[in-house]
This record gives structure tokens, sequence and C-alpha cells, in this order.
């Protein structure tokens, strides 16, 4: 997710200012290093339908014992 829409998204959902949202994003690790560490990514940056799409295609994966 760019750097704008996660800023956007985290002071709407947590109702804090512009300040505190970047604060704390810059305490976290990068998206990047995040990925790494997960067996799966679901890329939410698209719309709705190709993110359930990313969903249902992990969870059918994990359903068949093909977890990584």
């Amino acid at each position: 997710m760019d750097k704008n829409t996660q800023l956007t998204r985290l002071m709407k959902r947590n109702s804090i200012s512009k300040k505190e949202a970047l604060s704390r994003i810059v305490s976290q690790m990068s998206p990047i290093e995040k990925a790494k560490l997960g067996d799966y990514t679901v890329n939410n940056n698209l719309d709705v339908i190709n993110t359930y799409e990313q969903v249902d295609k992990v969870l059918s994966e994990l359903k068949k014992g093909r977890c990584k």
C-alpha cells in the first residue's frame, strides 16, 4: 500500500491527527519486511473484489493443506 493511502486509512480509522499517524507509521517495520515474515500476503490496494479473490485463493490453498 502506498504511504498516502496508509496515512489516510490510519487517520480515518483511529480518528487521529496526521502527525500522530505519521509517528505510528515510522515506528513500524516496512510493509516489505512484514511481507517477508508472512506465509501469504494479500494486496488490498485494488478494489474489494480483487481482495476477496486473493483471500479466497489463500483459503483454498489452506483447506487443501498447501500451507507454505
